[in-house]
């Protein structure tokens, strides 16, 4: 069970990663401020938040399997 734990944490790394790296940020946060005008930071932010929910939500899905 640890293995899985493992895994999907690093691709929600990864993942993180992919959505926040170069290019793909500057076309997604000015695309956000043209069309409702709200901060990229406190987009990124939103997003991270949610990210870490569906880690912590699987984590504790793999530890009450396991109990």
């Amino acid at each position: 069970m640890k293995k899985i734990f493992y895994i999907i944490s690093i691709y929600l790394i990864i993942m993180n990663d992919l959505l926040f790296a170069g290019g793909r940020r500057d076309a997604v946060a000015s695309y956000h401020q043209s069309k409702s005008g709200i901060n990229d930071t406190v987009l990124y932010t939103l997003s991270a938040i949610g990210i870490a929910l569906v880690g912590a939500v699987i984590y504790f899905v793999i530890t009450k399997k396991k109990n």
